[in-house]
């Protein structure tokens, strides 16, 4: 599996889209072609308030909104607690990812940099140690960024690049989500703060100057911008960084049996691969977590208000979630699979490495390599805490997980259960 120009060109489009806005813990460079991270300084402070206020917006109006109506002291309708809950669970998603990427996001662009890297060295042939790796690495801020390196841009074919398209419909969807659903909420005055301001407050021309005409809509787009450029940022990094790790897999196992000499060869970048994904095994663990529990609750949210409640939400609200709710199967289906295919891959290599130790010439020395050699997996969890590691399995059953929550949660709505 190759990273397409296509591909890469969605960072760049992603970048462009998202370029007035504060500076990122994680950006992409289009002029050097690479990932970088933003050191912790006064320019990070507008990124900052940025958080702050979208925990503001979506996060701390609908708890308030819930308390109240938990212990009976308000009634809200329907529809507008079904829209405070989405709106909250999409909330709190990205506020724990953006602390994620903050605090370990160096991890990913570790990762890509050096995994690039890595495919250089062994192109080359040369049996590189782990330390002439890292001394290499901390060069490449001089060198060609990892899309202009040997073998990663593929050759022009006559098949047709589907995820380049679908990675760059998906970023430009969500560069102009943004401003449509601004408007929308705006014109229905069923975002939180409209709510917050509707059952709580006492109705004033003071606050409702200062809130409704003011602040509100500063903050909803605000707040849009931001999740819409988390929600970009992880989309685009994690489908070319886990092509980038397959790829190299990938590379092993042509590699392998073209001569005796390769299964050393082989061992000693698996063993830099295996070092890379360990280091950073913090973050995409947490991150592979947040991803796949989000988007379990997410896309039963947005089925569920898709589905059941189009004759109860404002037609100009309801096609903010209904494109929401299109763009996330496309979104799981193009970062699950590479995700599965790493370890399914893994298998494949350990039992030709296996297999080429039963030859006569074979030495004692490449057999406990070979033996103790891990089989290289990406986990899912939390807080340190694996819960499982992803296989063939794990996609359809996240799939029927996904599909059985959002029956029931319909057969609910009508009654039926």
């Amino acid at each position: 599996m190759v990273i397409t120009p296509l591909l890469w060109a969605s960072l760049d489009r992603f970048s462009f889209l998202f370029s007035f806005m504060p500076r990122n813990p994680i950006e992409w460079n289009p002029l050097t072609g690479r990932l970088e991270t933003a050191p912790l300084s006064i320019k990070m402070i507008p990124y900052v308030v940025s958080v702050i206020i979208e925990f503001l917006t979506f996060l701390l109006p609908p708890l308030i909104i819930g308390s109240f109506k938990l212990f009976g002291l308000i009634s809200v309708p329907l529809d507008d607690m079904v829209v405070l809950i989405v709106l909250l669970l999409v909330g709190w998603i990205c506020f724990m990812g953006e602390i994620l990427v903050a605090t370990t996001g160096y991890q990913i662009v570790f990762l890509m940099n050096y995994v690039g890297v890595l495919l250089l060295i062994f192109k080359r042939g040369h049996v590189w140690t782990v330390q002439e790796v890292v001394y290499l690495g901390e060069a490449i801020s001089v060198c060609s960024s990892p899309r202009k390196m040997p073998g990663v841009i593929p050759e022009p074919g006559k098949n047709i690049d589907i995820l380049g398209h679908v990675a760059n419909l998906v970023t430009t969807t969500f560069g102009l989500y943004p401003h449509f659903a601004t408007v929308f909420f705006l014109h229905t005055e069923m975002d939180p703060i409209s709510q917050f301001y509707r059952f709580l407050l006492p109705k004033s021309r003071l606050l409702y100057f200062i809130i409704m005409l003011l602040l509100r809509p500063t903050f909803i787009w605000v707040t849009f911008l931001q999740i819409s450029r988390f929600f970009t940022m992880v989309f685009c990094i994690c489908t070319i960084a886990e092509r980038l790790v397959l790829d190299r897999i990938s590379e092993m196992n042509r590699t392998i049996g073209k001569y005796w000499t390769s299964r050393y060869e082989v061992l000693k970048n698996h063993d830099i691969l295996q070092i890379l994904l360990q280091y950073s095994s913090d973050l995409t663990t947490n991150l592979v977590g947040i991803i796949k529990f989000g988007g379990l609750i997410l896309s039963v949210a947005f089925n569920y208000v898709t589905l059941s409640m189009f004759d109860v939400i404002p037609m100009r609200l309801y096609l903010a979630f209904a494109i929401v709710s299109a763009l996330l199967p496309i979104i799981i289906e193009s970062m699950l699979p590479p995700l599965v295919d790493v370890y399914e891959e893994e298998v494949k290599l350990h039992w030709r490495l296996g297999r080429s130790l039963h030859l006569p010439w074979t030495w004692k020395f490449l057999t406990k390599r070979v033996k103790a050699a891990r089989i290289l997996r990406v986990y899912c969890g939390i807080m340190q805490y694996n819960f499982y590691h992803l296989k063939k399995s794990t996609k359809v059953r996240y799939w029927f997980i996904i599909l059985n929550y959002t029956i029931s949660a319909l057969l609910a709505r009508r009654g039926k259960r």
